[in-house]
């Protein structure tokens, strides 16, 4: 696949959302277990010295980058003043764009999602050496959790309904406080990504698939 085709600047979009998911989770279970337990403690009860192995696209290389190329020509057509037709994309379509990632921050092999009806699931194997916490150097969080998308005014909307994490529900005093957050809130401080935020019309995520409308009316 050559340079035109390479969907560009998606793996720090997505990328962001996740941390940023990570980031209220060490706040929240910091806030929750107060010193009823030493950092150590939550660390390992949270995090996991290997990574976790996740599903890989159930995709042909030929049908990976079809989609990677769909994506490219939706996100090009962004760029001009004209009509782009609506990308719509099935849980295998995302993580299709996930494996072809060759960004730093890419996700292969580190998140892998499903949609179902109107939700977004995904599981995740994420290194925690980016978060510049010591304690967690060398460190995976390997978990699952769903997710509620949707575009508001031209902001994007990423909410946790539920995470588990090492197949424990994280507990409901501070999940409440986590679904407050919009995870996606750091999309807006990168120029090119808020750019085309702006122009879209709406992200819908419903019967299985995210449908991404671009070019509202001005």
């Amino acid at each position: 696949m050559n340079d035109q085709t390479k969907p560009k600047g998606r793996g720090c979009f997505f990328y962001g959302c996740i941390v940023s998911l990570i980031a209220l989770l060490v706040l929240a279970i910091g806030g929750y277990f107060g010193i009823r337990y030493t950092i150590k403690a939550v660390v390992t009860r949270y995090t996991d010295a290997t990574p976790q192995p996740l599903p890989k696209p159930q995709l042909s290389p030929g049908e990976i980058q079809a989609v990677q190329e769909r994506f490219a020509v939706f996100r090009d057509g962004m760029k001009s003043s004209g009509t782009v037709a609506p990308l719509v994309l099935a849980g295998e379509e995302v993580n299709a764009l996930f494996a072809g990632a060759s960004t730093p921050q890419a996700l292969k092999d580190r998140v892998y999602v499903k949609i179902e009806g109107d939700q977004v699931k995904g599981q995740v194997s994420l290194p925690l050496d980016g978060l510049g916490f010591p304690m967690v150097k060398g460190r995976y969080l390997n978990g699952a959790a769903v997710f509620k998308v949707s575009l508001e005014n031209g902001v994007l909307i990423v909410r946790a309904e539920s995470v588990e994490v090492k197949g424990k529900p994280l507990p409901e005093s501070f999940m409440s406080e986590l679904r407050k957050h919009n995870l996606a809130q750091d999309a807006m401080k990168d120029a090119d990504t808020a750019a085309i935020l702006q122009k879209l019309q709406s992200i819908e995520v419903r019967d299985g698939a995210i449908t991404i409308k671009g070019n509202r009316p001005q």
